[in-house]
């Protein structure tokens, strides 16, 4: 569960993949396009840097949201509190 009160960064993770329940109050998230000036966190996790060519999606209460590993994704704060919930789940190997 994650509760924000400020913009997060910009991440990509490359092995995992992210669903995204809101559960309290509204928010947004860019999703997609390139990442420039992002740097490793820890294995297979990148963060920070700025996100250009990516769709935004206003979300709340009851939204699900699907980031397929490897896609870069921020959560944007755009009142109040925001919280949702993210289940990671890991991605699947290419099917030949």
């Amino acid at each position: 569960m994650i509760q924000r009160d400020k913009t997060g960064d910009a991440e990509v993770h490359t092995e995992m993949n992210d669903t995204i329940i809101v559960e309290q109050g509204r928010g947004r998230f860019l999703v997609g396009g390139q990442i420039t000036g992002n740097h490793l966190i820890r294995p297979n996790k990148w963060r920070g840097g700025d996100m250009n060519g990516a769709r935004e999606y206003d979300v709340s209460v009851g939204d699900l949201l699907l980031i397929p590993a490897g896609m870069p994704h921020k959560a944007i704060l755009t009142s109040g509190t925001f919280t949702y919930l993210t289940i990671k789940t890991p991605r699947q190997p290419a099917v030949p």
